[in-house]
Formats: C-alpha cells, sequence, structure tokens
C-alpha cells in the first residue's frame, strides 16, 4: 500500500455533528428579502407581517418602514374599495329610477 502511515501514526478524528432540522417553508422564505417583499406588497398584504417580522434580512429600522407602508397601502386599499362599493350602488340606484 503506497503512502499508508502506519497505524501508531493515524490519528482519530472525529466530528460530532448535530443533526439539524430543515429549515420550514415559512424559514426559507423569510430568509429571502424579494420574497417577503413580494408577500407585503403583492400577496398577503398584512398577513405577511410575521414573515417580516421574523425574517433576519431586514434591520429593525427596515422592518418598522416596511410595516408602515403595509399598513397604509392597506388603508388605501380599504378606501378604494369603499368609494367604489359607494360609486357602484349609486350606479345600481339610477338604473333602477329608470
Amino acid at each position: 500500500m503506497p503512502n499508508t502511515p502506519p497505524p501508531e501514526e493515524i490519528v482519530e478524528a472525529v466530528e460530532v455533528v448535530e443533526p439539524t432540522a430543515a429549515p420550514t417553508p415559512n424559514e426559507r422564505i423569510a430568509a429571502s428579502r424579494w420574497q417577503v417583499l413580494m408577500l407585503l406588497f403583492l400577496g398577503a398584504g398584512p398577513l405577511a407581517l410575521p414573515v417580516l417580522f421574523r425574517s433576519p434580512r431586514f434591520s429593525r429600522t427596515g422592518k418598522f418602514v416596511l410595516f408602515l407602508l403595509v399598513v397604509a397601502q392597506t388603508v388605501l386599499v380599504v378606501v378604494i374599495l369603499v368609494v367604489f362599493v359607494d360609486w357602484f350602488l349609486g350606479e345600481i340606484r339610477t338604473l333602477r329610477g329608470q
């Protein structure tokens, strides 16, 4: 056997590795900055805030600013929805009156 050291020179090196659990889908999403932003602004809106707060990719200030932006976006969507429903109901009343 070429280049095999004698048995007394063999140093036994055993590394104990603790098994780690695979990251959950929520942890994988929270680890991606783009996925968190997509969830916040194009997907779930305020329902994605827990993912934002668990994300290690954003600073505390960044999380606070994004929180405020999501709240503002949600309020804007609700106001637009109320205005649209009011307009729509007005159109229905107009058509019924004819």
